[in-house]
């Protein structure tokens, strides 16, 4: 449909082209399922653990260029402990540098948010530092 649309052949609903994913072997881009029924066709078929080892597999390879096995290496190196508050975290999540790409290490969920709202900027977090800095009681 032209109209930045598409009908699902699984659930026959007509949805927003954002709602399926991406797939470039296509003439359109986009695959045929809606992400809702690609997600519940392909559970069933894989088992649920299978699928979840598959994705993460997938994710790490395409979005970071790691194997699985890459990705233990560097958690094992960490001591399965976030790289900068140094907490056990199940899992760690992969650290990259926006601009370039590269991935800097692995990172609790807490610690990633938080690069990744300053932007990557130090001056952004010494700033925060100085202010807590500032602040505090017990001073």
């Amino acid at each position: 449909m032209e109209d930045g649309t598409r009908r699902c052949p699984r659930c026959c609903l007509v949805k927003p082209i954002e709602e399926f994913s991406r797939d470039r072997r296509r003439p359109s881009g986009y695959g045929s399922y809606c992400k809702a029924c690609n997600n519940a066709r392909l559970k069933p078929a894989l088992g649920s653990e299978y699928y979840r080892r598959y994705r993460k597999a997938w994710e790490l390879k395409h979005r970071y260029g790691l194997s699985v096995g890459e990705y233990h290496e560097m958690a094992s190196k960490q001591g399965s402990r976030c790289a900068i508050c140094r907490k056990e975290a199940d899992p760690l999540v992969v650290d990259h540098d926006h601009a370039t790409g590269k991935v800097r290490g692995l990172l609790c969920h807490k610690c990633n948010r938080l690069l990744g709202f300053v932007n990557d900027d130090p001056a952004l977090l010494q700033a925060a530092l100085d202010y807590l800095s500032s602040h505090r009681e017990d001073e």
